[in-house]
């Protein structure tokens, strides 16, 4: 709905889409920053920031699967983001089943 140019253009239509998104990313915020201070992803990544890259590489897989018609599209994304949140994981540790692909 935020790509609909009548939406756009009426505040009362985009706000609660504007609300939806900021609830979303200050949660994804709230639960990366737990995960810092758990050990669990590496403190040098603002988790604002990421919480609004994981939402944009969510949404942007939904548009790229639609415009194909493919949800192979979507899921390519998904992987995406999978390999990057691992690899800020504190430590970079491998991910299960990779332990023995680790470079030097």
């Amino acid at each position: 709905m935020a790509h609909d140019p009548d939406v756009a253009a009426a505040p009362e239509l985009r706000r609660p889409i504007e609300e939806f998104f900021r609830w979303l990313q200050d949660r994804l915020a709230e639960m990366l920053t737990d995960a810092q201070t758990q050990g669990d992803l590496t403190a040098s990544l603002d988790p604002a920031e990421l919480a609004s890259t994981i939402v944009a590489v969510m949404q942007g897989g939904y548009v790229l699967a639609r415009a194909a018609d493919d949800p192979a599209q979507f899921s390519h994304a998904v992987s995406g983001l999978r390999a990057l949140l691992e690899q800020a994981r504190a430590g970079s540790r491998p991910a299960p089943g990779n332990r023995g692909n680790r470079r030097p």
